[in-house]
């Protein structure tokens, strides 16, 4: 499948969570949406002098590929055998790992506050931990999708039952 080929595949199924995604459909689409994004982040200027015209169409296009891009991850990791479901676990677990970072974070930093009015040498391990957890767990979800994305196809006759 082409760049054009799959940018048009993967529109037509906007919401499409059925089938499969081959590995070049979904290829094309990240990099479609990376350039493009990337093209509209760098025309919409700096913070002090935002042109919000094209800083509303970079945001429109992120959150309108927003659908389509879970949509095809979804059927690629279809296309290599493992339910969509587990696609969940890599957007919602770099949350929950936040929360806990927080959680750890915050009880520290309150504490130091009130004793010393900023945060002493003796609590920046606890505080370093606290954002190491969210940062690694997002790390090996990240690497977790990647080699998931690049695995290739698994047909049916080897026991994909996702696959037609």
């Amino acid at each position: 499948m082409n760049f054009f080929a799959a940018i048009k595949t993967v529109l037509s199924k906007y919401a499409d969570f059925k089938g499969v995604a081959s590995r070049s459909e979904f290829w094309w689409w990240w990099f479609f949406t990376v350039i493009a994004g990337v093209a509209l982040g760098s025309t919409s200027g700096t913070l002090e002098d935002s042109n919000t015209t094209v800083t509303g169409i970079a945001s429109a296009f992120s959150l309108g590929t927003f659908i389509p891009t879970f949509a095809v991850t979804w059927r690629r990791y279809h296309d290599v055998g493992l339910s969509g479901k587990w696609l969940l676990l890599t957007y919602i677990l770099p949350f929950v790992l936040l929360v806990v970072g927080v959680v750890i974070a915050f009880p520290v930093l309150m504490q130091e506050w009130e004793m010393y009015g900023t945060v002493t040498a003796e609590a920046l391990p606890r505080l370093i931990t606290a954002a190491l957890v969210p940062l690694l767990g997002s790390l090996a979800i990240w690497i977790f999708n990647l080699v998931v994305t690049l695995r290739g196809s698994k047909s049916a006759a080897e026991g994909n039952k996702y696959a037609v």
